[in-house]
Protein backbone atom coordinates (compact mmCIF):
# COMPACT_ATOMS: atom_id res chain seq x y z
CA UNK A 1 0.00 0.00 0.00
CA UNK A 2 2.72 2.74 0.50
CA UNK A 3 4.25 1.60 -2.87
CA UNK A 4 1.11 2.51 -3.92
CA UNK A 5 0.74 5.53 -2.01
CA UNK A 6 4.38 6.85 -2.61
CA UNK A 7 3.52 6.28 -6.76
CA UNK A 8 0.19 8.33 -6.39
CA UNK A 9 2.30 11.06 -4.83
CA UNK A 10 4.66 11.03 -7.65
CA UNK A 11 2.41 11.17 -10.42
CA UNK A 12 0.38 13.56 -8.86
CA UNK A 13 2.87 15.84 -8.58
CA UNK A 14 3.68 15.59 -12.23
CA UNK A 15 0.32 15.70 -13.31
CA UNK A 16 0.14 18.89 -11.67
CA UNK A 17 2.77 20.50 -13.91
CA UNK A 18 0.81 20.41 -17.01
CA UNK A 19 -3.24 19.39 -17.52
CA UNK A 20 -2.72 15.63 -18.20
CA UNK A 21 0.09 12.91 -19.00
CA UNK A 22 0.20 10.70 -21.62
CA UNK A 23 0.99 7.25 -21.87
CA UNK A 24 0.74 4.38 -24.48
CA UNK A 25 0.33 0.43 -24.30
CA UNK A 26 1.35 -2.23 -26.51
CA UNK A 27 -1.64 -4.10 -27.44
CA UNK A 28 -1.26 -6.72 -25.05
CA UNK A 29 -2.01 -3.64 -22.31
CA UNK A 30 2.03 -3.36 -20.89
CA UNK A 31 2.86 0.22 -21.12
CA UNK A 32 5.40 1.05 -23.16
CA UNK A 33 7.72 4.06 -23.61
CA UNK A 34 8.39 4.15 -27.53
CA UNK A 35 4.80 5.43 -29.43
CA UNK A 36 6.31 3.75 -32.50
CA UNK A 37 5.22 -0.09 -30.89
CA UNK A 38 2.09 1.60 -29.07
CA UNK A 39 -1.16 0.16 -30.10
CA UNK A 40 -3.20 2.88 -27.88
CA UNK A 41 -2.85 5.59 -25.26
CA UNK A 42 -4.16 7.29 -22.23
CA UNK A 43 -4.54 10.48 -21.36
CA UNK A 44 -4.59 11.04 -17.51
CA UNK A 45 -5.48 13.72 -15.44
CA UNK A 46 -6.06 14.62 -11.36
CA UNK A 47 -9.94 14.16 -10.37
CA UNK A 48 -9.53 14.41 -6.88
CA UNK A 49 -7.34 13.00 -3.99
CA UNK A 50 -7.80 9.82 -4.56
CA UNK A 51 -8.73 9.49 -8.52
CA UNK A 52 -6.93 9.70 -11.83
CA UNK A 53 -9.52 10.54 -14.56
CA UNK A 54 -8.51 8.69 -18.29
CA UNK A 55 -9.35 9.03 -21.81
CA UNK A 56 -8.00 6.23 -24.22
CA UNK A 57 -7.46 6.48 -27.53
CA UNK A 58 -6.46 4.67 -30.52
CA UNK A 59 -3.22 5.90 -32.09
CA UNK A 60 -5.38 7.52 -34.78
CA UNK A 61 -6.64 9.46 -31.58
CA UNK A 62 -10.11 7.98 -32.17
CA UNK A 63 -11.46 7.96 -28.24
CA UNK A 64 -12.15 4.24 -27.19
CA UNK A 65 -13.35 4.91 -23.62
CA UNK A 66 -12.60 6.99 -20.35
CA UNK A 67 -13.46 6.27 -16.59
CA UNK A 68 -11.53 6.78 -13.02
CA UNK A 69 -8.76 4.77 -11.43
CA UNK A 70 -6.82 4.48 -8.34
CA UNK A 71 -3.52 4.04 -10.44
CA UNK A 72 -2.43 3.66 -13.43
CA UNK A 73 -1.49 1.03 -14.07
CA UNK A 74 -2.57 -1.41 -13.36
CA UNK A 75 -5.47 -0.15 -14.47
CA UNK A 76 -8.54 -0.15 -11.56
CA UNK A 77 -11.84 1.44 -12.47
CA UNK A 78 -14.12 2.85 -9.99
CA UNK A 79 -16.99 4.94 -10.89
CA UNK A 80 -19.03 4.97 -14.40
CA UNK A 81 -16.64 3.64 -17.37
CA UNK A 82 -17.38 4.53 -20.66
CA UNK A 83 -16.52 2.47 -23.86
CA UNK A 84 -17.26 4.52 -27.63
CA UNK A 85 -17.96 2.79 -30.62
CA UNK A 86 -16.04 4.00 -33.74
CA UNK A 87 -17.93 7.01 -34.41
CA UNK A 88 -18.05 7.88 -31.07
CA UNK A 89 -20.73 7.46 -30.03
CA UNK A 90 -21.56 6.02 -26.16
CA UNK A 91 -21.17 2.26 -26.49
CA UNK A 92 -21.79 1.04 -22.92
CA UNK A 93 -21.90 2.67 -19.62
CA UNK A 94 -21.05 0.70 -16.63
CA UNK A 95 -20.88 1.71 -12.96
CA UNK A 96 -17.10 0.06 -11.40
CA UNK A 97 -16.36 -0.42 -7.51
CA UNK A 98 -12.93 -1.52 -7.20
CA UNK A 99 -12.18 -3.06 -10.35
CA UNK A 100 -15.05 -4.95 -10.96
CA UNK A 101 -18.50 -3.78 -12.25
CA UNK A 102 -21.15 -2.85 -9.49
CA UNK A 103 -25.04 -0.88 -10.03
CA UNK A 104 -26.01 0.14 -13.44
CA UNK A 105 -25.00 -0.84 -17.21
CA UNK A 106 -26.39 0.57 -20.36
CA UNK A 107 -25.91 -0.52 -23.27
CA UNK A 108 -26.40 1.74 -26.76
CA UNK A 109 -26.35 0.44 -30.33
CA UNK A 110 -24.43 2.53 -32.79
CA UNK A 111 -27.23 5.19 -33.68
CA UNK A 112 -27.35 6.24 -29.74
CA UNK A 113 -30.79 4.58 -29.14
CA UNK A 114 -30.93 2.46 -26.00
CA UNK A 115 -30.00 -1.47 -26.31
CA UNK A 116 -30.13 -2.75 -22.92
CA UNK A 117 -30.58 -2.04 -19.32
CA UNK A 118 -28.99 -3.98 -16.64
CA UNK A 119 -27.38 -4.08 -12.94
CA UNK A 120 -24.78 -5.65 -11.21
CA UNK A 121 -25.48 -6.59 -8.21
CA UNK A 122 -23.71 -8.68 -5.04
CA UNK A 123 -23.72 -12.26 -4.89
CA UNK A 124 -22.61 -12.36 -1.39
CA UNK A 125 -21.04 -10.70 1.41
CA UNK A 126 -17.26 -12.70 1.27
CA UNK A 127 -14.62 -10.21 0.17
CA UNK A 128 -11.23 -11.52 -1.44
CA UNK A 129 -7.52 -10.24 -0.07
CA UNK A 130 -8.21 -7.22 -1.95
CA UNK A 131 -11.99 -6.27 -0.34
CA UNK A 132 -13.66 -7.38 -3.77
CA UNK A 133 -16.75 -9.91 -3.65
CA UNK A 134 -18.42 -11.62 -6.83
CA UNK A 135 -21.07 -9.30 -8.34
CA UNK A 136 -23.28 -11.05 -11.11
CA UNK A 137 -25.17 -9.55 -13.82
CA UNK A 138 -29.40 -9.30 -14.27
CA UNK A 139 -30.80 -7.76 -16.97
CA UNK A 140 -34.04 -5.25 -16.63
CA UNK A 141 -34.98 -4.95 -20.41
CA UNK A 142 -33.85 -4.98 -23.72
CA UNK A 143 -34.79 -3.21 -26.94
CA UNK A 144 -34.64 -4.45 -30.57
CA UNK A 145 -33.29 -2.29 -33.47
CA UNK A 146 -36.52 -0.82 -33.75
CA UNK A 147 -37.18 0.08 -30.17
CA UNK A 148 -39.24 -2.29 -29.11
CA UNK A 149 -39.31 -3.70 -26.02
CA UNK A 150 -38.19 -7.95 -26.00
CA UNK A 151 -37.23 -8.19 -22.44
CA UNK A 152 -39.65 -6.53 -19.88
CA UNK A 153 -38.79 -6.84 -15.81
CA UNK A 154 -35.97 -9.02 -16.50
CA UNK A 155 -38.14 -11.33 -18.57
CA UNK A 156 -38.56 -12.24 -22.26
CA UNK A 157 -36.74 -14.10 -25.15
CA UNK A 158 -33.99 -12.58 -26.56
CA UNK A 159 -31.80 -12.31 -29.76
CA UNK A 160 -28.82 -10.28 -30.16
CA UNK A 161 -27.31 -8.70 -33.05
CA UNK A 162 -23.81 -7.15 -34.16
CA UNK A 163 -23.49 -4.09 -36.30
CA UNK A 164 -23.28 -6.16 -39.25
CA UNK A 165 -26.95 -7.40 -38.78
CA UNK A 166 -25.34 -11.11 -37.26
CA UNK A 167 -26.81 -13.14 -35.35
CA UNK A 168 -24.58 -13.06 -31.64
CA UNK A 169 -26.24 -15.29 -29.40
CA UNK A 170 -30.02 -15.94 -28.55
CA UNK A 171 -31.71 -17.22 -25.81
CA UNK A 172 -33.96 -16.91 -22.59
CA UNK A 173 -34.37 -14.55 -19.56
CA UNK A 174 -36.40 -15.22 -16.78
CA UNK A 175 -36.01 -12.43 -13.48
CA UNK A 176 -33.74 -10.78 -15.36
CA UNK A 177 -31.03 -13.86 -15.12
CA UNK A 178 -30.38 -16.27 -18.43
CA UNK A 179 -32.63 -19.45 -18.15
CA UNK A 180 -33.07 -22.36 -20.59
CA UNK A 181 -30.80 -23.29 -23.67
CA UNK A 182 -28.61 -20.09 -25.38
CA UNK A 183 -26.75 -20.38 -28.08
CA UNK A 184 -24.39 -17.87 -29.77
CA UNK A 185 -22.11 -17.34 -32.75
CA UNK A 186 -19.36 -15.52 -31.54
CA UNK A 187 -16.27 -14.20 -33.59
CA UNK A 188 -14.06 -13.87 -30.34
CA UNK A 189 -11.11 -16.66 -30.21
CA UNK A 190 -11.39 -19.68 -32.52
CA UNK A 191 -15.28 -20.49 -31.20
CA UNK A 192 -17.75 -20.41 -34.06
CA UNK A 193 -20.59 -21.79 -32.18
CA UNK A 194 -21.88 -22.66 -28.51
CA UNK A 195 -24.81 -24.15 -26.85
CA UNK A 196 -25.43 -23.53 -23.24
CA UNK A 197 -28.12 -24.79 -20.43
CA UNK A 198 -28.39 -22.13 -17.26
CA UNK A 199 -30.55 -22.38 -14.71
CA UNK A 200 -31.17 -19.30 -12.64
CA UNK A 201 -28.48 -17.59 -14.26
CA UNK A 202 -26.63 -20.66 -13.70
CA UNK A 203 -24.40 -21.82 -16.08
CA UNK A 204 -25.05 -26.08 -15.50
CA UNK A 205 -22.90 -27.14 -18.91
CA UNK A 206 -22.05 -25.76 -22.12
CA UNK A 207 -20.42 -27.24 -25.50
CA UNK A 208 -18.39 -24.61 -28.08
CA UNK A 209 -17.18 -25.60 -31.44
CA UNK A 210 -13.95 -24.60 -33.50
CA UNK A 211 -13.58 -24.17 -36.97
CA UNK A 212 -12.75 -27.85 -37.36
CA UNK A 213 -15.85 -28.81 -35.27
CA UNK A 214 -14.09 -30.13 -32.51
CA UNK A 215 -16.53 -29.67 -29.55
CA UNK A 216 -14.94 -28.52 -26.30
CA UNK A 217 -17.39 -29.26 -22.78
CA UNK A 218 -17.29 -26.65 -20.41
CA UNK A 219 -19.31 -25.62 -16.65
CA UNK A 220 -17.47 -22.34 -16.28
CA UNK A 221 -17.25 -19.65 -18.94
CA UNK A 222 -13.91 -19.06 -17.99
CA UNK A 223 -10.77 -20.37 -15.86
CA UNK A 224 -7.62 -18.78 -14.87
CA UNK A 225 -4.46 -20.06 -15.90
CA UNK A 226 -3.05 -22.77 -13.27
CA UNK A 227 0.52 -22.94 -12.10
CA UNK A 228 1.85 -26.54 -12.35
CA UNK A 229 5.12 -26.59 -11.24
CA UNK A 230 6.74 -28.96 -8.94
CA UNK A 231 6.73 -26.42 -6.14
CA UNK A 232 3.91 -26.06 -3.83
CA UNK A 233 2.21 -22.34 -5.14
CA UNK A 234 3.98 -19.72 -7.56
CA UNK A 235 5.01 -17.39 -4.29
CA UNK A 236 7.02 -20.57 -3.44
CA UNK A 237 8.98 -20.80 -6.47
CA UNK A 238 9.60 -17.21 -6.81
CA UNK A 239 10.66 -16.93 -3.16
CA UNK A 240 12.87 -20.55 -3.99
CA UNK A 241 14.46 -18.63 -7.57
CA UNK A 242 14.67 -14.62 -6.11
CA UNK A 243 16.59 -16.14 -3.19
CA UNK A 244 19.28 -18.17 -5.37
CA UNK A 245 19.70 -14.86 -7.09
CA UNK A 246 23.07 -13.26 -6.64
CA UNK A 247 22.06 -10.69 -8.86
CA UNK A 248 18.65 -9.76 -6.48
CA UNK A 249 20.55 -10.14 -3.41
CA UNK A 250 22.98 -7.63 -3.71
CA UNK A 251 20.49 -5.01 -5.19
CA UNK A 252 19.86 -2.52 -2.37
CA UNK A 253 16.32 -2.22 -4.02
CA UNK A 254 13.54 -3.25 -1.38
CA UNK A 255 9.48 -2.79 -1.74
CA UNK A 256 6.92 -3.93 -4.28
CA UNK A 257 7.12 -4.15 -7.63
CA UNK A 258 4.34 -5.01 -10.18
CA UNK A 259 4.98 -7.53 -13.19
CA UNK A 260 2.98 -8.52 -15.69
CA UNK A 261 3.68 -11.21 -18.59
CA UNK A 262 1.35 -13.30 -21.62
CA UNK A 263 0.39 -16.97 -20.57
CA UNK A 264 0.28 -18.33 -24.13
CA UNK A 265 -2.28 -21.60 -24.74
CA UNK A 266 0.48 -24.22 -24.18
CA UNK A 267 1.59 -22.37 -20.62
CA UNK A 268 4.66 -20.94 -21.65
CA UNK A 269 5.26 -17.29 -20.48
CA UNK A 270 6.36 -14.32 -23.31
CA UNK A 271 6.47 -10.47 -23.13
CA UNK A 272 7.09 -10.44 -19.56
CA UNK A 273 6.82 -6.56 -18.65
CA UNK A 274 8.64 -4.42 -15.54
CA UNK A 275 7.25 -1.17 -16.21
CA UNK A 276 8.79 0.69 -12.97
CA UNK A 277 11.96 -0.69 -12.68
CA UNK A 278 14.78 0.79 -14.17
CA UNK A 279 18.31 -0.82 -12.89
CA UNK A 280 18.80 -3.11 -16.34
CA UNK A 281 20.47 -5.85 -14.40
CA UNK A 282 17.91 -5.95 -11.55
CA UNK A 283 15.28 -5.99 -14.71
CA UNK A 284 17.22 -8.46 -17.12
CA UNK A 285 17.34 -11.14 -13.18
CA UNK A 286 13.44 -10.86 -13.03
CA UNK A 287 12.74 -11.48 -16.73
CA UNK A 288 14.79 -14.31 -16.74
CA UNK A 289 13.12 -15.65 -13.19
CA UNK A 290 9.53 -15.56 -14.72
CA UNK A 291 11.15 -17.26 -18.03
CA UNK A 292 11.69 -19.87 -16.07
CA UNK A 293 8.00 -20.55 -15.91
CA UNK A 294 7.15 -21.26 -19.02
CA UNK A 295 5.38 -25.13 -19.56
CA UNK A 296 4.96 -24.73 -15.52
CA UNK A 297 1.16 -23.23 -16.16
CA UNK A 298 -2.20 -24.66 -17.04
CA UNK A 299 -3.43 -21.88 -19.59
CA UNK A 300 -6.19 -20.46 -18.76
CA UNK A 301 -9.72 -21.25 -20.80
CA UNK A 302 -12.86 -19.44 -22.44
CA UNK A 303 -16.11 -21.59 -23.15
CA UNK A 304 -13.44 -24.57 -22.64
CA UNK A 305 -11.24 -23.28 -25.29
CA UNK A 306 -7.50 -22.75 -24.19
CA UNK A 307 -6.61 -19.05 -24.40
CA UNK A 308 -3.48 -16.56 -24.02
CA UNK A 309 -4.17 -14.03 -21.28
CA UNK A 310 -2.35 -11.39 -19.30
CA UNK A 311 -1.36 -11.82 -15.97
CA UNK A 312 0.22 -9.83 -13.14
CA UNK A 313 1.59 -10.34 -10.01
CA UNK A 314 2.84 -7.56 -7.41
CA UNK A 315 6.52 -9.23 -6.15
CA UNK A 316 8.28 -7.91 -2.99
CA UNK A 317 11.86 -7.59 -2.71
Amino acid sequence: MKYYLFFFLLVTHALQAQSFERHYFKENGEETLNPDIAQFFRDYSIKDRKLFHFVQYAMNGVRECEGDTPFITPLTLEGKYIVYDSNQTIREETEYKNGQPEGLQKKYYSNSKLEEVGYWVKDGNAEDEKGRYATSYHIESYLDTTGRAVVEKGTGPCSRWNEAEELIEEGVYLNGLKDGVWEGYPSEQSIIFYNETYEKGVLKHGMSYDALANSYPYTKLDEEAVFTGKEKTLESFLLRAFNKSMIIRKRSFTGEIIVSCLIDIKGDIAEVQIPHVHDGSLRDEIIRIMNKMSGKWQAAKHRGQYITTQFHMPIRL
